[in-house]
């Protein structure tokens, strides 16, 4: 398929179809094609296989990426295959097929994810790359990582991972991450709660980067309020500090179908206000946060409308939203 019939292709859209096309066959064709811009694979038009790591093929002009619902192997594969220097929008998801193929994954993951990897630096809108986004998305959940750039003119990315081990995926991330000699601040959200819970988290290095803490349903709200409760040495000195000492925002969102637990839930949310924010503890108060907004189902939760007061003398920005009407009770 190296022909040159294919120098001049500026556009290649491969969408479902009954026959999928094996990214062995498709390199050679990326091979030829040095004025492609956009690149576009769909669902069944990608086949389920795995491309050894051989030298990427680059695409000096290709400025958008989209690899929608296709297989894991085939993501990563085709990641650690290009090479894209001028990619400024990526969009990434792969359907979560054959999980039983982990050491494969596992073994491209350390391509692509490897510090100082130049694709996955691109993709990421890493240092050097202009413009670079305000802002990296994390997201967490039992069943894989997502990561978003903040919206912004020129540079976009969004990108699906299943993966069977998530603590893994994330370590890889985070050694990735921390060769940047500069990371924009990153917005935590966690999904399931799971794997959160306890030291799930490298604090050493999402600490200090970590601006906006979000979370969905049950688990991973209590995990949120355990991880916020979380005191850590000051490097460098004996001191202890808050974990996360530059959070700015905070969103905890529980599900329509969640019951509460006074303890785990409001009960745990005060105390931890009390001692973070209001030093009851004996450290120094923690910085206010910009935004801290708590949305559940006051039917179900009745306990935050009790202590919504409370909340709010101690952190003025602090919101309580209804989610059964849509109200904000801040005002209690």
């Amino acid at each position: 398929m190296n022909s040159p019939r294919f120098s001049n292709l500026v556009t290649l859209h491969l969408e479902d179809s009954s026959s999928s096309t094996p990214l062995k066959k498709l390199l050679p064709v990326l091979a030829s094609s040095r004025r492609l811009e956009k690149l576009h694979v769909h669902g069944g038009s990608a086949s389920d296989e795995e491309v050894g790591a051989t030298t990427p093929v680059t695409l000096p002009l290709l400025k958008e990426l989209v690899l929608y619902v296709v297989p894991r192997r085939y993501a990563v594969s085709m990641l650690a295959s290009i090479y894209t220097p001028r990619c400024s929008h990526a969009q990434i998801y792969d359907n979560g097929s054959s999980m039983t193929d982990e050491e494969a994954i596992e073994a491209l993951d350390a391509v692509v994810w490897r510090p100082g990897n130049s694709q996955a630096t691109v993709i990421l809108g890493g240092p050097d790359i202009t413009p670079r986004p305000s802002a990296l998305v994390i997201g967490i959940q039992n069943s894989g990582v997502s990561i978003r750039s903040s919206q912004m003119e020129g540079h976009y990315c969004s990108l699906g991972f299943a993966r069977v081990d998530v603590p893994r995926m994330l370590q890889k991330l985070v050694t990735f991450l921390s060769e940047w000699h500069s990371c924009p601040p990153l917005e935590l959200h966690l999904g399931d709660g799971q794997i959160c819970r306890a030291n799930g988290l490298d604090l050493s290095f999402w600490g200090e980067r970590v601006s906006s803490l979000s979370a969905d349903g049950e688990d991973a709200c209590r995990s949120l309020i355990q991880l916020l409760s979380r005191r850590e040495l000051v490097p460098g000195s004996s001191e202890m500090d808050w974990a996360f000492p530059k959070l700015s925002r905070i969103e905890i969102a529980y599900g329509r179908f969640d019951e509460e637990d006074a303890t785990l839930d409001a009960e745990a949310l005060l105390s931890l206000v009390q001692r973070r924010w209001f030093g009851e503890d004996g450290l120094p108060p923690a910085p206010q946060p910009s935004y801290f907004e708590v949305s559940c189902s006051l039917t179900d939760f009745p306990r935050f409308a009790d202590l919504a007061s409370e909340f709010t003398r101690i952190i003025p920005s602090f919101q309580l939203n209804d989610m059964e009407y849509g109200c904000d009770l801040s005002f209690l």
